[in-house]
């Protein structure tokens, strides 16, 4: 997954063109208001918005600007997750959410000293993302990821408390902003191993299979002995009849699969 792949994502999730009365922000398109757009130097109608324009701005603003290119070299999920929480709130309230959760997560500053939450990322905040990943691992990003969301979830609900028109978005950004890393994380899984993800499923499926086979033979003994008895006998003799080596083949591939999964897992590349 890369910055292309996020800004393309977004820009999904966000839609066409939009003018809703209790949106603050007017005119929208892909995402873009139309006070970010002027900004940018787009002058057209905003229905009009090219998406190249579109994905520029996204890019500029709420990538390259804040810097959260620099987190994306210590843990691409935090980096995913102050994109998209920067493009709905702002680079400024994403940035605050990581200080103040490395800080709640800092064991009263025996891991490393306290931030000062001044929403802009430099030095410090990355050294303590840096320390926070030696200490916890790429397991910890999911720890992070939580404390970050649920900065952004109460943030959600005070919106609604402090604006009630605010309540006509409230639903849609709990279900589309919140875990929204996780979900596209499965989808790329899926995506890009849509055949080994299910080669021990189904290797479960063929012992289930071979078990389940004894209540029908069950049947047909009691029923015809010497039909069942001819039916063992030639299974019998074609797995007799399949080499060693290939079980070996079979047994040695499936072992070393589940492996390397299960150490992808430990090291974080795979879920």
């Amino acid at each position: 997954m890369d910055i292309d792949r996020l800004i393309e994502e977004v820009i999904a999730r966000e839609g066409g063109y939009s003018d809703h009365p209790a949106d603050r922000g007017g005119p929208t398109n892909m995402g873009i208001t139309q006070a970010v757009a002027r900004a940018h130097g787009y002058a057209g109608a905003m229905q009009a918005l090219p998406r190249a324009v579109a994905e520029k701005i996204y890019r500029r603003l709420y990538w390259d600007r804040p810097g959260y290119g620099f987190v994306a070299e210590r843990s691409w999920p935090i980096a995913a997750e102050l994109f998209d929480t920067a493009v709905n709130m702002g680079p400024g309230v994403a940035t605050g959410f990581l200080q103040r959760a490395l800080n709640a997560l800092n064991r009263n500053q025996q891991d490393y000293p306290d931030l000062k939450v001044d929403r802009l990322l430099g030095a410090r905040t990355l050294a303590a993302l840096t320390a926070f990943r030696a200490l916890r691992g790429p397991s910890g990003d999911q720890v992070l990821l939580k404390a970050i969301e649920a900065l952004q979830g109460e943030r959600y609900i005070a919106l609604a408390e402090s604006r009630p028109a605010n309540e006509a978005f409230l639903y849609g950004w709990l279900a589309n902003r919140i875990g929204w890393e996780a979900r596209m994380g499965e989808a790329e899984e899926a995506k890009a191993d849509p055949w080994t993800r299910r080669a021990r499923p189904a290797f479960l499926y063929v012992m289930y299979a071979l078990l389940l086979w004894s209540v029908p033979m069950g049947l047909v003994a009691g029923i015809d002995p010497a039909l069942a008895a001819a039916i063992i006998a030639g299974m019998r003799a074609y797995f007799e009849a399949l080499p060693e080596p290939l079980y070996a083949l079979f047994g040695t591939g499936y072992i070393g699969y589940t492996a390397a999964r299960a150490w992808g897992k430990a090291k974080g590349a795979e879920r």
